[in-house]
């Protein structure tokens, strides 16, 4: 057999484009969430990097085909709609550093 028709390290052939894509996947994932860490505050880049889980939900949904129980979604909308109320005083924007 050629070494390309070997398997290597219990990744078969047919399943090494899949092993690519997820290696760029996580690899563009690991650039965005150091990006993000160095160009926004601390506690933005923590949300959105913390909302992967949600963002995987949703996507194995639409792509995938997968069927969410009725808890998962109220929850998905929930962690989507966040926790923010109006005239709370919390700050989203860099309007709040401005002097």
């Amino acid at each position: 057999k050629q070494w390309y028709q070997r398997r290597v390290r219990g990744v078969a052939r047919k399943d090494w484009k899949l092993v690519a894509i997820r290696t760029v996947a996580g690899f563009c994932s690991f650039v965005c969430g150091t990006y993000a860490f160095q160009n926004m505050p601390v506690g933005e880049a923590t949300v959105i990097i913390s909302m992967a889980p949600v963002f995987v939900a949703l996507f194995s949904m639409c792509i995938l085909g997968v069927r969410a129980k009725c808890y998962q979604v109220i929850l998905i909308v929930l962690s989507l709609g966040g926790g923010r109320q109006e005239g709370d005083g919390g700050c989203c924007t860099a309007n709040c550093y401005q002097t």
